[in-house]
Parts: structure tokens; C-alpha cells; sequence
């Protein structure tokens, strides 16, 4: 019976914890002292010939947006991927994503991760940002802003 129990709450107890990709108030950013509580956090993992993003997040207005870089540095590989520079900027065109500029390497960042605040004033919508890696690529991922 006990373990019955444990297994129908586990799921619960685990829909609680934050996400990738979906905001959640239990994510708190201290590098972000002028956001409110919560936010998002995706994970950007690059290595030789290979870049992976999330290609759809849910952040809200006001609320802290944390990139967490995923290098891989293999054995051989021809550089540092944890030297690398980062580059995330909104797209022109639609809805405009100024608000989303940051930059740096996973060597040079605190916790390896690049922060940003979305405004308090960000429209609801869609907004479509790009995700470049020094010598090696670009993706173009989005992110959906709610209330």
C-alpha cells in the first residue's frame, strides 16, 4: 500500500520542480537584482559540429531569462569550446526582440550562464532571437511571452 501511495505522489512532487523552457517561480537568478521573482532557464549545448537549443520557451514579462551554456569539450577537439562566445540577439522583423542581447563565454560568465531581464512593458506574442557559437553556427529559436 505504501508503495502504491509513494508512486501516485512521486509524479506530483515532480511536476513542482522547474523545467527547461517553461517559467517557474521556484528559478531565482541573484545576478538579476531588477527582476521579479521566477523565470525561465534554457540550456544552450554546443561541441564540434553540433548546436542544440530549445526551439520554443515560455518566459513572462518581468521575470529573469538565464541561458546555461552546455559545452562539451571532447578529446581532440580542434578548440576550446568553453572559450567560445556566446551570442544571443533578438531577430528584426515582427515583434521586436531588443530586449534579448547578451553575450559571453562559458569560461568568462558567472556560472557559465548568460542573464537577462524581460522588460516589464514586453507585449505579449512571440518573439524570435538568434543563438550564434564563435566558429561554429546559428540557430534560431523563439520565445513565447505570457502575463
Amino acid at each position: 500500500m505504501r508503495k502504491l501511495i509513494l508512486l501516485l505522489v512521486t509524479p506530483l512532487l515532480l511536476m513542482a520542480c522547474a523545467t527547461e523552457g517553461k517559467f517557474s517561480t521556484s528559478n531565482k537568478f541573484e545576478t538579476l537584482a531588477d527582476c521579479h521573482d521566477g523565470g525561465t532557464y534554457v540550456k544552450v549545448h554546443y561541441e564540434d559540429s553540433y548546436l542544440k537549443i530549445k526551439p520554443k520557451i515560455n518566459v513572462k514579462r518581468g521575470t529573469g531569462l538565464e541561458f546555461r551554456l552546455k559545452p562539451k569539450n571532447s578529446v581532440g577537439a580542434p578548440v576550446n569550446y568553453e572559450e567560445m562566445e556566446v551570442t544571443i540577439e533578438g531577430k528584426p522583423g515582427g515583434l521586436s526582440a531588443a530586449w534579448i542581447n547578451v553575450s559571453g563565454s562559458f569560461k568568462n560568465s558567472p556560472g557559465g550562464s548568460l542573464f537577462i531581464c524581460i522588460p516589464d512593458g514586453t507585449a505579449e506574442g512571440t518573439y524570435h532571437y538568434s543563438v550564434s557559437v564563435e566558429q561554429l553556427g546559428q540557430l534560431d529559436p523563439r520565445a513565447d511571452v505570457e502575463r
